[in-house]
């Protein structure tokens, strides 16, 4: 009897930890990259300006110019690994929208990244990004300043 039951609650755990992937230790690091990481995990797509979800006030130059210089070749990299056959039409669909966004984020629709692959590539960007993010801290601290409340506090920053 517990067999029997142990099967499909086992089926049911590993689809979950399928669809919500772990955060990266990286990316858990910063609220911004936190910030776009549920974004694409709740809604399904990357954005192109940040006004909800804990992104609003938060300048998107650094996203866009990282998206710009990186943003092809991670996508190349992982989507030139997927074997012929393993993603459907509206994949190829979304990773063409996401080749659009990464080339022109400011004037390109937020590309949608729903089907498994282009979420995966999504999430990889995110995490690169978080990288990007660790290694120059003076973004890091720009986007601490635009986090600040318009208070006596923000003055000091000033």
């Amino acid at each position: 009897m517990h067999i029997k039951l142990f099967f499909p609650l086992a089926f049911l755990l590993v689809s979950i930890g399928l669809v919500f992937a772990e955060m990266p230790s990286i990316v858990a690091k910063l609220p911004e990259t936190q910030a776009l990481w549920h974004y694409l995990e709740n809604r399904g797509y990357l954005p192109g300006r940040f006004v909800r979800d804990g992104l609003q006030g938060l300048p998107t130059d650094p996203w866009h110019a990282f998206l710009k210089q990186r943003g092809n070749e991670i996508i190349g990299y992982h989507w030139d690994s997927v074997v012929e056959g393993q993603a459907g039409w509206f994949a190829k669909e979304q990773i063409k929208a996401l080749k659009s966004f990464v080339n022109s984020p400011k004037t390109e629709w937020d590309p949608y990244l729903t089907s498994r692959i282009p979420a995966r590539i999504g999430r990889r960007i995110i995490t690169e990004y978080a990288g990007h993010l660790d290694k120059n801290p003076h973004l890091v601290a720009v986007n601490e300043y635009h986090r600040l409340p318009n208070t006596a506090e923000a003055l000091l920053w000033n």
